[in-house]
């Protein structure tokens, strides 16, 4: 590296993030906090999300200056509630910025970054634009790394100036004694850490790494806790796991998102109707018996949590009262096809281009006939006299007959503790019901 250069890096979302999805986040958790809080008018207590972000809005618009502080946007809560005292409105900010502390963490990439510079002998420092101030950004920082603590701090709502609008990187520029080339910038803001210091002849780096996953910004909502705790949890995962495999990805992503509101959604209904326990089916209720069991920690429960040994085709019939295009594609899907995983053991194989060619030809014609099942199904499913006919088994008398046996066998399994079974039976037949929802159904 050249001499005479000096690096600096953003602050917030390249070195350090918070464990919720966006910054506003911080305010939901205080909505939460606040709650359990006496002496403050309820309005300020349920409305405090918008509330702060309001007054952070009016304090910027009252402002001459490119930048607010903490106590600004705080005056301007206290004008709006003028019947809380000032010790109130300074212990509220006090939260605020414990909060801060409680939800940040290091982003490893960027901080090995910087590590490296330093054990290079480079100079290092911070450039951020954000109402905080300069204490409390050190404290901040040396809760996650001492040597990012120690590093020369160049913040707006100290100098009143921001990088967005240039000011602060001439300020930058000035204090250092530089060169717009001599000072490479880092940070993740497209108009603050990028368009604005290379329009000054800095050279700047963007960290093009995105924080949140296109599934995060679709449901997340700021205002909302459990959204913005479910999104910053996946997000903390990918940070403080880059390295992680595609399957851990789509589970802290996705799946375990999704997962965890499901069964957190089935436990609060479990207790709303009074039940003591709940059966997870084998073998796809394993994953789902798993999370309840942690989430049930977690809040003390003491519902009963069991895992039941079952085949899908034990429950699956039971669970079906109506024949819709859903249960076409699943009858359809009883025909045989190619799938990627033969095609990829073909491959591994070596097998001859005319075989993997053939298979192919034949995996479309049995497109067409499943298609062709559905078409053919469909119209005779639709008659009100034949709705059941197609799960019909020789010997049986329909779904009924599926229902009932499955009710029975249920019905033994819960009777082997010797206890009155009405209720359990009851479970059986009121979760076999029409669906409604995915979780209609028995767990």
């Amino acid at each position: 590296m050249t001499p005479g250069k000096v690096y600096s890096f953003d602050i917030f979302d390249t070195l350090l993030t918070r464990r919720t999805a966006t910054a506003q986040g911080v305010f939901c958790i205080m909505r939460h906090e606040l709650r359990a809080r006496s002496g403050l008018p309820l309005q300020m207590v349920e409305e405090f999300f918008e509330i702060r972000v309001s007054a952070e809005r009016q304090a910027r618009k009252l402002s001459d200056a490119d930048e607010i502080d903490l106590d600004q946007i705080y005056a301007q809560i206290a004008l709006r509630f003028p019947e809380v005292a000032v010790e109130q409105i300074e212990e509220v900010k006090r939260l605020e910025l414990e909060t801060e502390t409680d939800l940040v963490i290091g982003v490893p990439r960027n901080i090995q970054r910087v590590h490296r510079l330093l054990d290079d002998g480079q100079r290092v420092i911070l450039v951020c634009d954000i109402y905080l101030g300069e204490e409390d950004l050190r404290r901040l920082l040396r809760g996650v790394d001492a040597r990012l603590a120690d590093c020369p701090i160049y913040v707006s709502s100290r100098f009143k100036e921001t990088k967005l609008s240039g000011a602060l990187f001439r300020r930058v520029l000035k204090t250092e004694g530089l060169r717009p080339k001599q000072l490479v910038h880092y940070g993740h803001h497209p108009r603050a850490d990028y368009k604005s210091p290379r329009a000054l002849g800095i050279r700047a780096t963007l960290d093009k790494t995105p924080l949140l996953s296109e599934i995060e910004h679709h449901y997340l909502e700021e205002n909302n806790l459990f959204s913005q705790l479910v999104a910053g949890v996946s997000k903390t995962f990918r940070i403080l796991h880059p390295d992680a495999s595609p399957q851990a990805v789509v589970g802290a992503s996705l799946a375990g998102p999704m997962f965890y509101g499901f069964i957190l959604d089935v436990l609060a209904r479990a207790q709303a109707l009074g039940l003591t326990r709940l059966y997870f089916i084998a073998r796809d209720g394993m994953v789902f018996h798993k999370i309840a069991q942690a989430i049930a920690r977690e809040q003390g429960s003491d519902i009963e949590l069991r895992y039941l040994y079952g085949s899908r085709r034990a429950f699956r019939l039971p669970s079906v009262f109506e024949i819709t295009p859903r249960e076409h594609r699943w009858l359809a899907e009883r025909i045989p096809s190619l799938s990627l995983s033969m095609l990829v053991v073909l491959e591994r194989l070596h097998a001859p281009v005319a075989l993997t060619e053939h298979l192919v030809h034949r995996a479309v014609l049995v497109d067409q006939l499943r298609d062709a099942v559905v078409i053919g199904i469909q119209p005779q499913t639709q008659h009100p006299e034949h709705q059941d006919l197609p799960l019909r088994h020789p010997g049986t008398s329909g779904l009924g007959a599926h229902r009932t046996r499955a009710v029975g066998a249920l019905g033994q399994h819960f009777g082997e503790d010797g206890e009155d079974t009405r209720a359990h039976r009851r479970v059986g037949v009121d979760e076999l019901q029409p669906a409604q929802q995915p979780w209609d159904v028995i767990a």
